[in-house]
């Protein structure tokens, strides 16, 4: 107002605005807790990221899917754009089939997750979305005679043939496992071996030791073996036609007796 030009340059203080119009967009839902698939666990939790810091993430912006489990909790895993969720209950506990995570987007519960600009996030489902498959049924197994095993027999070993009904954790399965049975005589042992389809279902199992004439038979015990979801088998095995006849070579050489 007194006619002082104001001098050449910019001010000491000068501010902008970072302008942002881009939604967001969820990346991925991931299992993340347990670490294994299949599972038999009450409790599971997918790791949700987005590309960006997000606000206002909360239970309701998400529903499980395949099980009337509910959405529990959500818990920031690092800044704003990852978290990390929680469904629980519901029939979970006796759960058998496939359980993921979605956005309610049908109840129009994911339209209040906005970036830090305020742009909301679409309502539109993650490219990768991982889903666990719940096993809570206990495995069960069938012994019978190996394939080509003859019987009676005075050959050694003596073999089996043990089917599971579904995968089994093979580490679970081993010889100090079997329960004999039967009238031979002997010190036995038996040893392991999974056979064709070879996808952890079907194994022989070689039984020596035997002695003298009489019957082998093998059983397992409840309690014994788990599934890949970490079930325990909850009842022995079945046996069908587990019985093999064994009767000791004869070595001596016939004689005239008249």
């Amino acid at each position: 107002l007194s006619g002082n030009a104001l001098p050449a340059g910019e001010p000491t203080t000068d501010q902008t605005y970072l302008v942002d119009n881009t939604a967001p967009t969820a990346i991925s839902f991931t299992r993340q807790n347990p670490a294994t698939n299949p599972t038999n666990a009450d409790s599971l939790t997918f790791r949700v990221i987005f590309n960006e810091d997000v606000q206002n993430v909360t239970n309701g912006d998400f529903d499980a899917t395949g099980t009337t489990a509910g959405v529990t909790s959500v818990v920031v895993v690092t800044a704003n754009s990852v978290y990390d969720v929680t469904i629980s209950g519901g029939n979970l506990i006796n759960y058998n089939g496939t359980a993921g995570l979605d956005f309610d987007i049908s109840g129009g519960g994911q339209q209040d997750i906005e970036d830090l600009a305020g742009n909301n996030l679409p309502s539109a489902q993650p490219t990768t979305q991982e889903t666990y498959t719940v096993d809570n049924n206990a495995p069960t197994l069938t012994i019978t005679q190996a394939v080509g095993q003859i019987d009676p027999t005075s050959t050694l070993p003596v073999t089996f043939q043990a089917t599971f009904n579904e995968a089994i954790n093979t580490g679970s399965f081993t010889g100090t496992d079997i329960t004999f049975g039967g009238t031979a005589p002997g010190v036995k042992t038996a040893t392991i071996t999974e056979i064709a389809p070879n996808n952890d279902t079907t194994f022989n199992v070689t039984v020596n030791g035997v002695t003298g004439f009489g019957t082998v038979t093998i059983s397992i015990s409840a309690g014994t073996f788990q599934d890949l979801a970490g079930n325990n088998n909850t009842a022995a095995s079945t046996n069908t036609d587990n019985s093999v006849t064994y009767a000791a070579p004869d070595t001596t050489a016939p004689t005239l007796v008249s």
